[in-house]
């Protein structure tokens, strides 16, 4: 077996075991003390600084919009607008499955719906996952592209970190949320036709 594969019977092992926590209430110490650190560092700028992080829709659409208007392969643009549309869509099935409600009486806005998993985490890791995908097989500067790569890792992690600060979801909604999103990932980018495409592509880049 396969580094890759041990790696993500990990992640399923991981996902069936924190659902399995989250429905007996036993992750109730988890979510409790990540909320608290946090919570130390409320202020009003703060707030309003995760409540603009938080607000990814609009930049994630203009992002897509952005390939399909100047990304001469209109099959990556498409897969781009696909994962944040198809992520979404699955992240708010997931909730209507579990039916987790969100944290009472702590929440700095209004958000409806269910809890888990957290669509914004589960999205923002699909949808800029596989903008570090792009990035990495694609940018050939070694420093840009980790340069990159770093940022938009760092602002994955800081999507979940709002939603947790801003009392809309349990940092275990959160978890599970960057954990589906990685599984994913790794199941799409493990299509034999999309790995296909993507040597196609590089070949093509190379002048091969």
């Amino acid at each position: 077996m396969h580094r890759k594969e041990i790696i993500c019977l990990i992640g399923i092992f991981l996902s069936i075991f924190l659902i399995c926590c989250i429905q007996t209430d036993h992750i109730a110490w988890f979510d409790t003390s990540i909320y608290d650190f946090l919570i130390v560092l409320k202020s009003e700028s703060m707030t309003n600084l995760f409540l603009g992080i938080s607000s990814i829709t609009l930049p994630f659409i203009v992002i897509s919009l952005f390939f399909w208007i100047f990304y001469p392969n209109k099959i990556i643009s498409f897969f781009v607008s696909f994962h944040l549309t198809f992520s979404f869509i699955l992240s708010n099935l997931l909730k209507l499955i579990f039916k987790r409600n969100r944290p009472i009486g702590i929440a700095l806005t209004y958000e409806p719906g269910y809890s888990m998993p957290s669509s914004h985490a589960m999205v923002s890791m699909v949808f800029l996952g596989f903008l570090i995908y792009l990035v990495m097989i694609k940018v050939k500067n070694p420093y840009m592209r980790n340069g990159i790569s770093i940022l938009l890792a760092l602002l994955i992690l800081c999507v979940g970190v709002s939603r947790i600060y801003l009392g809309v979801h349990y940092a275990s909604d959160v978890f599970l949320g960057f954990l589906f999103g990685i599984l994913y990932l790794y199941f799409f980018l493990h299509l034999k036709k999309v790995q296909i495409l993507f040597q196609k592509e590089n070949k093509g880049l190379k002048g091969e």
